[in-house]
């Protein structure tokens, strides 16, 4: 009995209690994030070992593949931090300490060997289930703390880890898997309960995002609301579409301000490369003269000259291509695009939180973001792209199992 339970609190614990946990670090005391990332190490490895007991396989396949392609991406980062051209504390998104690192890696390692283990056990209802009710709950508790809100509508260049408040984009990401684990619980047949709560938490959690004003995550959003639209067109979807406009319109009566630079910053989409700045000082600019540099075998996985030194591109490909080169990149994208592919398929079959956390997190990596120790980007790729025969490519669920 505790296989499932196990595989459920894996994921229950890397998807829904980090957004409380960073609740915690901002209002209570630090570390929290220390203790957060040894128990994720604890549980993973409990994981791996009832594998092996169990015979269930570590990896199968096609995971051995990817754990391939994570290797050699390990390498190469070990490599580049070794050869020291940016010491490790001048570097944005990259752990800043040696010991740091070994454990990131150690980490990272023990989730992608438990990712077989979670496929074959866990109850992606229940998940859902834990994920709606905490994130749902840590933001309703947050918007009720203080000025928050206020801060988020007419304050959006404040200090906000100076004043114990959280980032923007912190709180949209959270509220927009508040709104996938609600979409999932919904194509389930729940009963009314759960239903009226889903629903209540999508509402709240488009509000919040709307709040929030923030163009990646509007961006992220949308896209993922499009693909559950096209691939669920009913009577409710087709409400449903015009009801997240009247939410946009409502919040933005509020935000007049903030709605004239979120259009601003989608018309410069091109031009800023999402640093914020315009022209030659794109950050996209640096990244891709350094490709050109070193077209083949790569050269860093963070931007070597220029104003952005030691930052990352804030964009996957251009990462990818900067960290490897063109032929290990095209074998890694073409991994990526079979993810996404088997991603659509899952959505078919109503299996829909994992794909959709994936897709989330690969235009996510379009306009911000790295993916050393992105757990949300190795860990779904693990758990979406075995799905080698499309006729077995549901996920399991209380169910099937």
């Amino acid at each position: 009995m505790l296989q499932p339970k196990l595989a459920n609190a894996l994921l229950i614990i890397l998807l829904a209690i980090p957004f409380p946990a960073l609740f915690c670090d901002m209002y209570i005391y630090n570390g929290v994030w220390a203790l957060y990332n040894w128990i994720v190490r604890i549980v993973a490895f409990l994981c791996i070992l009832y594998s092996i007991r169990f015979r269930i396989g570590i990896l199968n396949r096609n995971n051995k593949i990817l754990f391939f392609i994570f290797f050699v991406y390990m390498l190469y980062i070990t490599f580049y931090i070794l050869e020291n051209k940016i010491p490790l504390n001048n570097m944005v998104g990259v752990p800043q300490s040696y010991y740091s690192f070994i454990l990131l890696a150690i980490t990272m390692i023990l989730l992608l060997g438990s990712s077989n283990y979670i496929r074959k056990k866990v109850d992606y209802i229940i998940v859902s289930k834990y994920i709606l009710i905490i994130n749902t709950f840590t933001l309703l508790l947050y918007v009720l703390k203080g000025n928050m809100v206020f801060y988020l509508i007419y304050d959006s260049s404040s200090d906000f880890a100076a004043l114990n408040i959280l980032s923007p984009f912190n709180i949209c990401s959270y509220a927009s898997l508040s709104i996938f684990s609600a979409l999932h619980l919904l194509r389930h047949k729940p009963s009314k309960f759960i239903s009226t709560i889903s629903i209540t938490a999508i509402l709240f959690s488009l509000i919040v995002v709307m709040l929030c004003n923030k163009r990646g995550p509007i961006i992220y959003m949308t896209f993922t609301i499009l693909i559950y639209a096209i691939h669920f067109l009913s009577r409710k979807t087709i409400l449903f579409l015009p009801m997240v406009v009247l939410i946009y319109l409502f919040v933005q009566h509020f935000s007049e301000n903030n709605d004239i630079e979120l259009f601003s910053r989608f018309a410069n989409i091109e031009s800023d490369g999402a640093s914020g700045r315009v022209g030659e000082f794109s950050i996209y600019s640096y990244a891709i003269r350094q490709i050109f540099d070193h077209p083949f075998l790569g050269s860093h996985f963070r931007i070597l000259e220029g104003p952005f030194k030691g930052t990352y591109p804030h964009n996957f490909f251009l990462e990818i291509l900067m960290t490897f080169g063109i032929f290990f990149s095209l074998f890694l994208c073409v991994l990526i695009f079979r993810a996404l592919y088997n991603s659509i398929q899952l959505i078919k079959n109503n299996d829909i939180l994992i794909p959709m956390i994936f897709i989330f997190n690969i235009l996510l990596l379009l306009s911000t973001g790295t993916i050393l120790g992105m757990e949300l980007f190795w860990l779904p790729l693990f758990l979406i792209y075995p799905n080698k025969h499309l006729k077995n490519i549901s996920l399991p669920n209380k169910q099937q199992q």
